[in-house]
């Protein structure tokens, strides 16, 4: 999101940072704030979400709530690292945008994504749907997890975890594809 406004660009960047911001402390008061009742989490499509898997969840909308922007993950150091993933039956990962020293590095921390997922949208814009954690195998001495779920085999010889936390996969929180999401721009 961003605000257009008659300012000089050191305004724009203020502007723009308030308004992440304030869709960080929505999306965590959001999701603290709601009842206990899983079907009505947002974006929890996971029944095996705790309570303490839900407020990791809000610090991670809360901690990239910015890269809903494209050029903020871009001036923050990721990269392109795929085009877009999706089965020949429908389902989606979207593209893949990596900070690769953070994927090489064996540090897995839950405000710090390895790895952002984007969807094209018609207009040409890229829509933040989810990110992807992911630690080489040899860095690791056994399965590793977050949010109370386990990595499984990824590529490269490496463990991944997606959770989906900017679109709702019916499928789950923590699977690899997502039914609402494509790679074609609708």
């Amino acid at each position: 999101m961003t605000i257009k406004m008659k300012t000089n660009n050191g305004w724009n960047i203020v502007l723009r940072s308030i308004v992440y911001a304030i869709i960080a402390v929505a999306a965590a008061v959001l999701t603290l704030g709601m009842p206990s009742d899983h079907s009505v989490q947002a974006h929890d499509g996971d029944e095996t979400c705790s309570p303490e898997c839900r407020v990791q969840l809000a610090r991670v909308r809360a901690a990239t709530a910015k890269y809903h922007d494209i050029n903020e993950a871009l001036l923050d150091g990721y990269t392109q690292v795929s085009p877009c993933v999706a089965l020949p039956t429908g389902p989606a990962m979207g593209i893949h945008y990596g900070k690769v020293p953070r994927m090489q590095d064996g540090v897995l921390n839950i405000e710090e994504p390895e790895i952002l997922l984007y969807q094209p949208e018609s207009d040409g814009d890229l829509r933040l749907v989810a990110v992807e954690y992911m630690i080489p195998r040899n860095l690791v001495t056994e399965l590793p997890q977050l949010f109370g779920h386990y990595f499984h085999s990824g590529p490269m010889n490496t463990y991944t975890l997606h959770a989906w936390i900017w679109r709702n996969n019916p499928s789950g929180m923590f699977e690899d594809f997502n039914p609402n999401v494509t790679c074609s721009a609708n």
